[in-house]
């Protein structure tokens, strides 16, 4: 693996050199995105760090609208957009069924770490988990880190400590016993042996705070290492030791979504429940990260079914952004999306992109105003009355589609 690192990093940069932003020496070249095509859900989108993005979900094919062509053989369940939203048609790493849950990238290091419920990606045998070279979508074939028994849902990456925490609804991870929860090493794929922190049900979201050795968890859980909580947990991310002062139980349902503000000890906390820490709340909270207090202040009910599946937030702007299922949110009509004042709870008013069906992911860019929406809604109504499938861009300020 590493003696292609060097020539497909250069290749990666030939291909995006003229939009890269914030390039020393030379201005930002102008924000410009063009919405591709998913021929099936998109359950996660990261940044590539250079203002692209890997795209994972159950999709079989990907419609560069830049160029009217559909991608299908090699860009299964994972692909690469360059950072004008075309497809990188350089970049494969096909995933055999079903789908791409969660993704986690190490810049630095060359390496995006793919999680979710397949048997193979990209030629390779893995199942539910692989590391994959970010640069040119090669698997690496030492990594091996396979689980049995359910699949990985939730991913959380620790650069500085070599730590990639996996969580979801397996009985077992590269060799050794474990359930719904892991620690790996990320370089080699290698479990800790000694981080053992077992839960009793599917772990579906994790939040990492590196400067304070706190990993949230949440899922679907009634029990995490020995301890009764549930659906929601924080543990001591080097030990795996479940932090007793710290409860913050959640009743009916589970916990999807996490979205942790370190600098003002803010936890957002996302899914179906009816009652968090002892406070009545349908499905979206707010939580002190420290405490595990509920803010009693803020109150943001979502209903009708109510379900949120994905967070962003944007603090400087104190904006949140909430995707998932529902019809209303703080008192207004949404369908799907919406954002919220971070701060306070409420939701803005003049803000309404609408979606047609489930959004299952959201990926915020401040410096470009810019919010990246996927999930399943599709069709001429899919985005704000208008044609996307299951991916769209939208200005992150006004709520309206951006079109370049």
């Amino acid at each position: 693996m590493a003696r292609n690192t060097a020539f497909f990093m250069h290749q990666q940069a030939v291909r995006i050199v003229q939009q890269q932003r914030g390039a020393a020496g030379s201005p930002s070249a102008p924000f410009s995105f063009t919405d591709p095509s998913f021929g099936g859900t998109v359950y996660a989108i990261i940044d590539d760090g250079s203002g692209g993005k890997f795209v994972g979900g159950t999709f079989t094919s990907v419609t560069c609208n830049v160029t009217s062509t559909t991608y299908t053989t090699g860009y299964t369940r994972l692909v690469h957009l360059l950072p004008t939203g075309e497809v990188d048609s350089f970049w494969s790493c096909p995933v055999g069924s079903s789908t791409v849950y969660a993704l986690a990238l190490d810049v630095a290091n060359n390496r995006l770490f793919v999680g979710g419920a397949f048997s193979s990606i990209g030629g390779e045998l893995r199942n539910d988990l692989a590391m994959v070279e970010a640069s040119s979508g090669t698997v690496d074939i030492n990594w091996t880190c396979s689980t049995t028994s359910g699949d990985v849902k939730a991913l959380a990456l620790d650069v500085a400590n070599n730590r990639l925490f996996v969580g979801g609804s397996f009985s077992n991870i590269g060799g050794e016993t474990r359930a719904d929860l892991a620690m790996v090493e990320a370089s080699s794929g290698d479990v800790d042996i000694l981080w053992t922190c077992d839960t009793s049900g599917n772990v579906r979201a994790l939040a990492l705070d590196v400067a304070n050795n706190r990993l949230f968890v949440g899922g679907s859980f009634s029990t995490i290492g020995g301890q009764s909580r549930t659906h929601l947990a924080m543990v001591e991310a080097s030990s795996g030791t479940v932090n007793t002062l710290w409860v913050c139980s959640a009743t009916s349902g589970a916990i999807y979504a996490l979205e942790l503000d370190v600098s003002n000890d803010r936890l957002f906390v996302g899914g179906i429940f009816t009652n968090i820490g002892g406070e009545s709340r349908s499905s979206l909270a707010l939580v002190e990260a420290s405490s595990g207090t509920v803010d009693t202040l803020w109150t943001c009910n979502v209903t009708s079914p109510g379900q949120v599946y994905a967070l962003a937030l944007i603090g400087a702007n104190d904006r949140l952004f909430v995707g998932g299922t529902f019809s209303t949110i703080g008192g207004e009509s949404r369908d799907d999306l919406a954002l919220v004042e971070a701060s306070s709870g409420t939701t803005n008013a003049s803000w309404v992109c609408n979606s047609n069906s489930q959004v299952w992911a959201l990926l915020s860019d401040a410096g470009n105003d810019a919010l990246f929406v996927g999930g399943s809604f599709n069709g001429a109504t899919g985005l704000d009355g208008e044609q996307r499938d299951r991916f769209g861009t939208v200005v992150a300020s006004t709520g309206d589609l951006f079109v370049p």
